[in-house]
C-alpha cells in the first residue's frame, strides 16, 4: 500500500541569511524546483501547490542556491522566502528589504497563524507556502534546513515575529494542525516548540536574555540559523 504524504512548507514574514559566497537563481518554475531540487529522485510529487495556487510559474520567492565556498552547512538546494531570494545573499544591512517578492500579506492560514501567536507574534503580515503530495520509496524521509530571518535581531521579543512551518500529515500521522499534521521544524529538544526569532535568537542586540542561544548561528540540520 502507497503511503501519500502531504507536505506544506511555509515560511512567515521575511527570511534572509547573509552570506558573501552565496549565489542563488530563480529560472525554473516552482513546481520545477520541488520536483527536482527539494525532492530528487526516489519520490513521486504531485499536486504541487505555491500560495494556494498554480505552481507552474517563476516566482523570486523561490528558487536555488550555491554554496560551496560559505559556511552555510548545506552546498546547494531550494531555497524560498517571503520576500526575494536573491536577497539572501546579503549584507542584512536594510530594515526592510522584500524585493520583489511574491509572498502574500495579510494572510488568514489557520496553521501558520497558531504558530505566529504560540511563539509570541500577532499577526501574518507576509507568507509563502508550497504544498504538495508526494510518496517516498523508502520508510524514511529527511529533510535539511537552513532557517534565517531578516528581522534578527532588533525585532526579537516583539509582536513581529518570523516563523517557519513545516507541515507534515498522511497515514500514521496525528498532529494538531490541518489534516491532522505536524510540524517538524522545531526548536531541537523540545516537542512542539516552533522555530521563530522569538525561540530561537541571541537577544535584541540591545538587552534581555537570549533564547536556545546554542542554536543560533549553529549550522546544524535540524536548527536555524
Amino acid at each position: 500500500m502507497k503511503k501519500i504524504l502531504l507536505l506544506t512548507l511555509i515560511i512567515a514574514c521575511f527570511s534572509k541569511l547573509s552570506y558573501s559566497q552565496l549565489v542563488t537563481e530563480n529560472t525554473l518554475t516552482v513546481q520545477q524546483y520541488v520536483q527536482d531540487v527539494l525532492l530528487g529522485a526516489n519520490v513521486t510529487v504531485s499536486n504541487i501547490e505555491f500560495n494556494t495556487g498554480n505552481a507552474n510559474l517563476v516566482s523570486t520567492s523561490v528558487g536555488g542556491f550555491e554554496c560551496e565556498d560559505c559556511n552555510l552547512g548545506i552546498v546547494s538546494g531550494f531555497a524560498m522566502s517571503s520576500g526575494d531570494v536573491s536577497g539572501l545573499v546579503g549584507p542584512n544591512n536594510s530594515g526592510g528589504y522584500t524585493g520583489t517578492g511574491t509572498g502574500l500579506s495579510s494572510g488568514n492560514d489557520a496553521d501558520l497563524l497558531d504558530l505566529v501567536q504560540a511563539n509570541g507574534g500577532n499577526s501574518i503580515n507576509d507568507w509563502a507556502i508550497i504544498e504538495f503530495d508526494f510518496v517516498p520509496l523508502g520508510d524514511t524521509i529527511r529533510f535539511n534546513y537552513v532557517w534565517g530571518s531578516e528581522e534578527y535581531d532588533s525585532w526579537v521579543g516583539t509582536g513581529f515575529n518570523d516563523v517557519f512551518g513545516f507541515f507534515i500529515s498522511g497515514p500514521g500521522i496525528s498532529g494538531p494542525f490541518t489534516n491532522n499534521a505536524q510540524n517538524i521544524a522545531i526548536v531541537p529538544g523540545t516537542t512542539d516548540t516552533g522555530v521563530a526569532i522569538n525561540t530561537i535568537n541571541n537577544g535584541n542586540g540591545n538587552a534581555g536574555p537570549c533564547s536556545n542561544c546554542d542554536y543560533y548561528n549553529q549550522l546544524d540540520s535540524d536548527a536555524e540559523l
